[in-house]
């Protein structure tokens, strides 16, 4: 089992018409995702800004237009590694975004400090949790300052994904462009 990390327009997750690809002559598999139609993507979009709308009292903003910035595939246990040591440290340092965030998940690029539970209109249907992709680097850069210190050799796996994921984070609030996570 693998955790995929997308950052790209929404629109252009929840069409599924984009193709992941790999090595150095770009091959790849078959459409990423189920594809859906124009008007499950726009009814997908509206449901998701209404939820956050009610939620921080504005409607949030970010590029549609744009290209697909990048797709990333962890294993599950490396993919959790800094969630479970932000809850392993939960008692001592402030992480409340890290600790308790499980996929699937969408950050967008608003800054914000909850995460907030979003019932997804599509198929198939699941309970998503959006959370700020800002808020998201501050906690990441704090995680991974803590791991620093710490020389234990079991945090190596941590600290990679870790970097990853800050990396995504920081690519999303760059291009204004949501980072989305499915199991």
């Amino acid at each position: 089992m693998s955790v995929s990390v997308f950052v790209m327009p929404l629109s252009t997750w929840l069409s599924g018409r984009f193709r992941p690809s790999w090595g150095p002559d770009g091959e790849g598999g078959e459409a990423a995702g189920p594809q859906r139609s124009p008007e499950d993507v726009r009814r997908g979009l509206e449901a998701l800004e209404a939820c956050v709308e009610r939620a921080l009292g504005k409607r949030p903003e970010w590029d549609e237009s744009g290209p697909a910035r990048l797709a990333m595939v962890f294993s599950v246990d490396g993919f959790f590694a800094p969630f479970l040591e932000a809850r392993r440290r939960s008692y001592r340092q402030k992480l409340p975004l890290l600790s308790t965030l499980e996929p699937p998940q969408i950050w967008i690029p608003q800054e914000f400090d909850v995460a907030l539970p979003f019932p997804a209109p599509w198929n198939p249907p699941a309970d998503w949790t959006v959370a700020s992709a800002p808020r998201l680097q501050v906690e990441l850069r704090r995680l991974l300052g803590a791991i620093e210190e710490d020389e234990r050799p079991d945090l190596e796996e941590t600290r990679r994904v870790g970097t990853r994921l800050l990396e995504m984070a920081a690519l999303g609030v760059t291009h204004a462009v949501p980072v989305i996570i499915e199991v």
